[in-house]
């Protein structure tokens, strides 16, 4: 069984609705998210002019909006429906941008009722003194700590269901409503681990260029994370089992700053998508260790076995009062 601490004191009401002459049938909402993408230089300051995110066309009904140096693509799934998981390349282009420059983003297998808050940093290259800087990040493997509702107003049930233990039981014929503030935590944390394999070198030839690549380093090594709360709220059928599941990822980055020599007409030696060319023989600078941090978060239903195959999504009678509240607490 899994240690649940540092429970937070979040208020959460849910709402158990009395039997109704007519059953109430409904809709969970369908699979949502955002993608937070912010463009900035390699010193971390804002570019200015416009620019143009692509690469996020696959999403259903998606959407995008600019302000400042950041965009930020809202898409949803129709009702009751899921979202199957994408690995996206976000590519920004525009005024002040030397070549097209991208990052990765992986939008999460999301269930109906789920909500996904992910993130894209994009740094855009520059060139200084017949070389060409371009900030990489290369991903580890992700990690999940998995927070719950915590409610003792009702019944629990063990059974071990993508990686849950613990559901609460709504074994009657009333559907539930709910609402509950979760702690969302987005963005990059401090660097730490800076490496700097080619660095030597590179700074007795070139000191000028040197000094400016650790400027940026210490750029890339500032923490860059935004801890919110957001008010959720959901429903839960008739004779289910149920959780409000919170998926706090965190996953390992090595955030680098690469060079090559520009093309002898000065232009950057990159392919079609921003990467550089092998020919340009590019190396590692500097190299700097950090995690990022996303969400995903939504109720989760499953038809409880004592129901004798009376749970079907999406029924249960409606109207009712209010029952206790609760927080989310997080695994161990």
């Amino acid at each position: 069984m899994k240690k649940l601490f540092s429970l937070i004191a979040f208020a959460g009401v849910i709402a158990a609705c009395t039997p109704e002459q007519i059953e109430t049938a409904f809709k969970l909402d369908g699979a949502k998210g955002t993608i937070a993408v912010e463009v900035v230089k390699l010193d971390g300051s804002a570019i200015t002019g416009k620019f143009e995110i692509t690469g996020y066309e696959s999403l259903p009904n998606k959407a995008i909006a600019y302000s400042g140096n950041k965009a930020l693509i809202t898409f949803y799934a129709a009702e009751s429906e899921a979202i199957s998981e994408q690995v996206l390349t976000l590519t920004a282009s525009g005024d002040q941008i030397i070549t097209p420059v991208s990052t990765t983003v992986t939008v999460p297998n999301l269930l109906a009722g789920q909500v996904a808050q992910l993130s894209g940093s994009i740094r855009v290259g520059e060139s200084v003194d017949g070389w060409y800087f371009m900030f990489d990040e290369k991903a580890g493997e992700a990690s999940e700590n998995i927070g719950l509702l915590a409610n003792s107003h009702f019944t629990t049930y063990t059974y071990t269901h993508e990686g849950v233990e613990s559901w609460y039981v709504n074994n009657s014929e009333n559907m539930l409503s709910g609402s509950v503030s979760i702690p969302v935590k987005e963005g990059y944390s401090a660097g730490t681990d800076v490496v700097f394999p080619d660095y030597a070198g590179f700074e007795t030839v070139y000191p000028g260029e040197a000094v400016v690549v650790k400027d940026w380093v210490e750029s890339v090594k500032a923490a860059d994370l935004k801890e919110t709360t957001v008010n959720y709220e959901f429903k839960v059928s008739a004779w289910a089992m149920w959780n409000v599941i919170v998926r706090q990822i965190t996953t390992p980055v090595t955030r680098s700053i690469i060079a090559a020599k520009l093309n002898a007409d000065g232009s950057a030696p990159v392919d079609a998508e921003g990467k550089l060319l092998a020919s340009a023989e590019p190396f590692t600078v500097a190299s700097v260790k950090a995690e990022k941090y996303e969400c995903t978060y939504g109720v989760k239903e499953l038809p409880y076995p004592g129901a004798a195959g009376h749970y079907e999504e999406g029924h249960g009678h409606a109207h009712g009062g209010e029952n206790a509240g609760g927080g989310i607490s997080f695994n161990e």
